[in-house]
């Protein structure tokens, strides 16, 4: 028996040989959930960051408060906790990666289950920020990015 975990790191093995050879950047999308290594989560996925991030350029944990249980660490509405999601989502990534894969996470853009507004993505931002990512990608199913492009202006204009 090979593990999901298995597979998935011969696969970056082999694409790693590839990217290498051409100069290409190579990154993964995870989901976030790993970033906390209970063995169920990494068992269901096959994503475990130790064995990934080291094959990798980055990796960008897709932390979106809506996709988390509302009681996630005994939070009573985690959903709505975006700095504290994202925050701990990123520094349990950087602290699983290898010292040479950037963290990038993705954050949520869009108002799935939580109270969107400008405060909730200012503090994604201060999450980045104080987790000392090396940026953020936005995820909005709807590809809708208008109102958060300008709240995002807004935080950096400040």
């Amino acid at each position: 028996g090979r593990t999901k975990a298995d597979i998935i790191e011969d696969f970056m093995l082999s694409v790693r040989e590839i990217c290498l050879n051409w100069n290409v950047t190579l990154t993964a999308d995870i989901f976030a959930i790993v970033a906390w290594q209970r063995t169920q989560d990494v068992g269901n996925t096959g994503q475990d960051i130790a064995r990934l991030s080291p094959h990798l350029d980055a990796i960008h944990p897709m932390i979106y408060s809506s996709h988390f249980d509302r009681n996630l660490s005994y939070r009573e509405d985690a959903h709505n906790e975006p700095y504290y999601l994202v925050y701990q989502a990123a520094i349990l990534t950087d602290k699983t990666a290898s010292n040479l894969c950037r963290i990038i996470p993705y954050i949520q853009a869009n108002g799935w289950q939580v109270n969107y507004g400008r405060e909730y993505v200012w503090a994604q931002l201060r999450a980045i920020e104080d987790s000392n990512c090396d940026g953020f990608i936005l995820w909005n199913s709807s590809n809708r990015y208008f109102k958060t492009l300008n709240w995002i202006r807004d935080y950096y204009s400040k």
